[in-house]
């Protein structure tokens, strides 16, 4: 008699991004990415008739499901550039008549900045997911300025469990801005203080908690006692935002990734996109440092966009009106371009190693 398989047995592994710290093995069931990839078709309207453009790698989750398995389902397109480079993407979307982008926040900034860009080459898309990394406000206005035709929707998600909440197309232009969506039906989404271990009301930030019908099953050779469940079966993702009174989903930002001066606590996304508002600069990443007097200093790592030069007093300046001066980043570095990981995302990891190896460096 052959083996029978069911469901929710596990059917793929796939490593998490290591964009913080060391990857880990995520163990998925068919149950998790049908749930995952499903969802996906119906919150973006896929059908047959799209062609979807994706530069994600479909070895991480986020293009497994939104992009190769959603692909499958709906009967959709799947154009592969050969590169993520902007004169590639552009060609590809342009001469394709593609109707949907997935891609990643940085990949989509170095687009709009390079030299060819133009809306026409770009105006055959009508949907993109925005995820797998932070994007601010003024960032997102850009980005929908430069894509007339396109409706960006926001999501939250990780390789445990994806997604956790997304917007609708009919959501208004303030819950897409400002928030990551609502649960998923059939998704349970808490806020709890890591500290104190209750759960925090409404509009408190705090770690997000998640349990639902696309949770992995658990980290791969880990032991029990140090997967990241609660005796309720809540999955502790490590990342930290508030539920608001509609129900939206606040993505502020990681906890490994909280900078503690001198016993003031400072979300690294807050301070990111104060600097990204800045008619000059494309792209922003902060990142706490080592330093003896504080304990932490706030590094950031800002791109220019082309043609752009940096003040730095100026920039002090500029963030004076925007956050309290303990925020304002002790550290400026420009960069042509973030390191980044095969999945688009900045590699923070190498990134901050390089950043300290430049303070050394100054001293």
């Amino acid at each position: 008699m052959g083996t029978i398989i069911m469901s929710d047995d596990v059917c793929v592994m796939i490593f998490t991004s290591g964009s913080t710290g060391t990857p880990k093995g995520v163990l998925l069931s068919a149950f998790n990415l049908f749930n995952s990839s499903n969802y996906c078709v119906e919150n973006i309207h896929m059908t047959e008739d799209d062609k979807m453009c994706t530069i994600l790698p479909l070895f991480h989750i986020f293009g497994l499901t939104a992009a190769l398995l959603a692909s499958i389902i709906s009967g959709a397109s799947l154009v592969l550039p050969r590169s993520v480079k902007p004169d590639e993407l552009m060609s590809v979307i342009s001469s394709e008549k593609c109707t949907i982008l997935h891609s990643v926040p940085t990949v989509l900034l170095r687009l709009v900045n390079a030299p060819g860009f133009s809306t026409e080459l770009v105006s055959s898309l009508r949907a993109s997911y925005l995820s797998g990394a932070p994007v601010s406000e003024s960032q997102l206005q850009m980005l929908m300025g430069k894509f007339p035709n396109n409706h960006f929707l926001r999501r939250y998600g990780l390789s445990e469990m994806t997604p956790v909440s997304a917007t609708d197309f009919d959501d208004d232009i303030d819950h897409t801005l400002k928030t990551v969506g609502k649960p998923l039906d059939g998704t349970d989404v808490r806020i709890k203080d890591m500290e104190k271990g209750q759960f925090c009301p409404t509009g408190v930030q705090g770690e997000i908690i998640v349990q639902g019908r696309n949770m992995m099953c658990s980290y791969y050779k880990l032991p029990v006692e140090k997967q990241p469940f609660d005796k309720e079966g809540f999955l502790h993702t490590g990342d930290l935002g508030f539920l608001d009174e509609d129900g939206y989903l606040h993505f502020t930002g990681r906890a490994k990734e909280l900078i503690i001066r001198g016993g003031e606590n400072i979300m690294p996304n807050e301070v990111a996109s104060a600097i990204s508002a800045h008619e000059n600069v494309v792209d922003a990443k902060v990142i706490g440092v080592p330093d003896e007097t504080y304990g932490e200093a706030v590094s950031a790592a800002v791109v220019l966009k082309t043609g752009a030069s940096f003040d730095e007093n100026e920039m002090r300046d500029f963030l004076m009106s925007k956050l309290a001066k303990y925020k304002i980043p002790t550290y400026f570095f420009v960069y042509d371009r973030l390191p980044a990981l095969a999945n688009g995302k900045i590699d923070a990891v190498s990134l901050k190693k390089e950043i300290i190896d430049r303070i050394a460096h100054q001293g």
